[in-house]
């Protein structure tokens, strides 16, 4: 049932009423004739549904109190109702046996909100105080999410019991609750790929995998006693037996690599060298048979990819990675069929499936990022498979452009997928930028368009050149920006203050279309990006720009040292276009970055670097920029974590034969995330032929090599 005795509720407006037409009242409210503008109400009558409940009462007190510091008016709350002085009468109680998780309804003057948790209702009186501020004025919530219940008649049981979200916006405690949502900083035991900390002197050796028949250190044996009993002292030490009522959650997963331990006791479980399920399922059977008042799950990532054979304990569960499943708004059949038919087979074996997914492009945390329209598919997708909880993956405690906007959308898509997504989003920029909101709104709802037309998907790992060939418009970015900045001198306090750290992190995207492509060298906007960039030290959260070598300082840094770009003096090959006699990567067409002038970024490798995965690159220099001696130089990314490696050798040759030899300038000082280039001096036989360039890369299986600017000088 909806309530715990409707017959109970004192109200005479009910009296007279038959009791058919009652029920019609309860669950399709009441005329519009018979209801008041919220506007009309001089005061709020605020009680619990059971004045003998504590629970009640308290959480009557709680509204009242935070409707009168919310308003700035003492007598705005009164105790009683007051026909004469035009009172809403708003009741409140909570009942753990309600049908669904709230009842919010409207009827005359009168509101009724009930929830069957204490932490639903505490959702659902900031529900209603949102609600109410758009309509009374007197009410102030520019920090609170729009509200997802409706004027009359709401209620819904939330779609996800885990609603999890990683992102600067949902990093605070006390507001997370208001939103509904959980942070794994918060609510886990332990999270993700981080067993190790459990051992702050170091990992033991008695713990380390036995992989290809030596210990190593970078990944678990999960046969180790000596893990279980650390993993079991743990979960005592710091969240005892546990309560059956709240359960804490705990993530037990291989290190992030695709290790696996072979160690005999391992392989006697059923490890192969790229399967660690057996291991790693055995160690959560025998924790969670250890602890059954709690949660533990497995992983569906790398090398947990093969499911168990039996069905898990009823406290175990499993975290699905969602990394295969393109970020595509309409979804794409094959992929989602593969992932669908992953989830049903893993629901067979326990009833606690988790998908762990993202909602960020890591390699960019400042480029805009639309991507709620697919957010909204894939929840509707998870909640129709009967997923049952879900975990977004964001920038953490890392500054993300329109994350604030981003974070309120998903909390409350995490509640209801089907809410209407437009208005919402709107509804976000108009409360939380009143001056700016709608050139924001009119800028980011375009960019959600394209995406939900567009056939590609948004990138998780990608640069500038990924942003551009799905959403963003670089013509249209530009007056975006330069509307934005004007319009954000109008604004005050909180607002300006928000605008300001947005200007700076679109100041990045700014700077990164410049050094996309045939983008021109426009020195004047360069210098004011840059100066706006600068500004990032006046916000805590602003440092990293991306997960990996993200340091915003790096990335200025690099700027201020690699221009201008341009021809250089006496540098034959600016500007011509190279053949390439050896296969290109896809999405690498030609080679005309490696003439442009424009030299590739350390701290990335998506702009301005040719990536190259074949064993041997091969470039024609035209003959007519060949003299019969000069020096050439041609420089590479070293970034082992992106796996791209230095070349074993670069060599010139001319006729059939090896007219030069490059050596590397910064042999011996190979440094993660450097530029290394290499330069050989040469002498040819035919000074009219054309001379070939030929690049060995190191055969380390994924390995690419990064290549960038090619240049031939006389001599």
């Amino acid at each position: 049932m909806y309530m715990r005795n409707w017959s109970l509720v004192s109200n005479p407006l009910w009296a007279w009423l038959p009791t058919l037409f009652g029920l019609l009242i309860l669950f399709a409210g009441c005329g519009k004739a018979q209801k008041s503008s919220v506007s009309s109400y001089e005061t709020y009558c605020v009680q619990p549904y059971d004045s003998e409940s504590e629970s009640d009462v308290k959480w009557a007190a709680y509204l009242a109190h935070h409707l009168e510091n919310r308003s700035g008016h003492s007598g705005l709350v009164v105790n009683e109702f007051s026909k004469e002085h035009a009172s809403l009468t708003v009741t409140v109680g909570v009942d753990n046996q309600l049908e669904k998780d709230y009842v919010w309804k409207r009827s005359a003057d009168r509101c009724e909100l009930f929830a069957r948790t204490p932490e639903k209702m505490l959702w659902l009186l900031y529900q209603f105080i949102s609600w109410l501020a758009e309509s009374d004025v007197r009410i102030q919530a520019p920090d609170l999410p729009p509200a997802i219940i409706s004027s009359d008649y709401s209620d819904g049981t939330f779609a996800f019991e885990y609603r999890g979200l990683y992102t600067p916006s949902n990093m605070d405690s006390e507001f997370m609750p208001i939103t509904a949502s959980h942070n794994v900083d918060y609510d886990w035991g332990l999270w993700g790929h981080n067993l190790y900390k459990l051992f702050p002197a170091g990992v033991p050796r008695e713990v380390w995998a036995e992989v290809k028949g030596k210990p190593n250190a970078d990944q678990f044996c999960f046969s180790s006693d000596k893990l279980y009993e650390t993993v079991e002292r743990f979960v005592l030490d710091n969240y005892g037996e546990g309560n059956p009522d709240e359960p804490v959650r705990f993530a037990l997963m291989p290190n992030d690599n695709d290790l696996v331990c072979t160690c005999s006791q391992c392989v006697r479980v059923g490890n192969s060298k790229s399967d660690a399920t057996p291991a790693v399922t055995m160690f959560v059977r025998r924790i969670a048979s250890r602890f059954p008042h709690h949660l533990f799950f497995t992983s569906s990532y790398e090398t947990t990819q093969r499911l168990p054979r039996n069905r898990l304990p009823q406290n175990a569960g499993v975290i699905v990675s969602a990394m295969s499943l393109p970020m595509f708004a309409d979804g794409r059949a094959k992929k989602t069929k593969r992932f669908s038919k992953l989830i049903e087979d893993w629901r067979k074996l326990t009833d606690r499936v988790y998908v762990w997914d993202y909602i960020r492009n890591f390699d960019d945390y400042f480029t805009p990022y639309p991507c709620l329209s697919v957010v909204q598919q894939r929840l509707r997708f998870y909640r129709d498979l009967g997923v049952r909880g879900v975990f977004f993956n964001g920038s953490g405690a890392d500054y993300a452009t329109f994350d604030d906007v981003q974070t309120s959308v998903i909390a409350a898509l995490l509640v209801c997928p089907d809410i209407d997504v437009d208005a919402f989003v709107e509804k976000c920029w108009r409360r939380y930028y009143p001056v700016t909101g709608a050139v924001l709104h009119d800028f980011y709802e375009k960019a959600e368009d394209t995406v939900r037309k567009h056939k590609r998907a948004l990138p998780l790992y990608g640069g500038i050149g990924q942003a551009v060939s799905v959403w963003l418009n670089p013509d249209e970015f530009e007056v975006f920006y330069c509307k934005l900045d004007s319009l954000s001198k109008e604004a005050k306090t909180e607002e300006r203050s928000k605008l300001n750290q947005l200007l700076t992190a679109l100041s990045f995207t700014r700077l990164e279309l410049m050094r996309f492509n045939d983008s021109v060298y426009h020195t004047e906007r360069i210098n004011e990006s840059l100066e706006s960039l600068r500004g990032y030290t006046a916000f805590k959260n602003m440092s990293h720009y991306r997960e990996a070598n993200g340091e915003l300082s790096d990335y200025i840094k690099a700027w201020e040292t690699m221009k201008p770009w341009g021809q250089k003096p006496g540098n034959q090959l600016y500007g011509l276009l190279l053949k390439a006699l050896s296969q290109l990567d896809t999405g690498y067409p030609d080679t005309k970055l490696l003439t442009d002038g424009k030299q590739g970024f350390s701290t990335d490798y998506h702009t301005g670097w040719l990536i190259v995965s074949a064993d041997t690159l091969v470039l024609r220099l035209p003959a007519r920029s060949v003299s019969n001696s000069g020096r050439i130089s041609v420089s590479f990314l070293y970034a082992p974590r992106w796996r791209m490696v230095l070349p074993t050798s670069v060599e010139l040759w001319q006729g059939g034969r090896c007219v030069g030899r490059a050596s590397d300038e910064l042999a011996g000082n190979e440094t993660p995330f450097m530029r290394h280039t290499y330069v050989c001096d040469f002498r040819t036989t035919n000074p009219g032929a054309p001379v070939d360039l030929r690049v060995k890369r190191t055969k380390k299986g994924k390995a690419t090599m990064a290549c960038d600017e090619v240049e031939l000088y006389s001599q």
